[in-house]
């Protein structure tokens, strides 16, 4: 960030890196559909681990 606005000094700008808008879409777009896809259960697995709920994993399969 202390070169703002230059990702290489004098040559590549913050603005001329950036992907094509269509393709910025697409990627916000798939990553919308696997933070919804991939929550809930992230979260459902967090509160049955923080209620004990989970048993431990046998010594043969760890």
């Amino acid at each position: 960030m202390a070169q703002r606005p230059y990702l290489v000094p004098t040559s590549l700008t913050v603005g001329d890196a950036a992907g094509a808008p269509t393709t910025l879409r697409w990627l916000v777009l798939v990553t919308v559909v696997a933070v919804v896809l991939v929550g809930p259960a992230l979260v459902l697995l967090y509160r049955l681990d923080a209620r004990g709920e989970l048993e431990p994993l046998p010594e043969s399969e760890a």
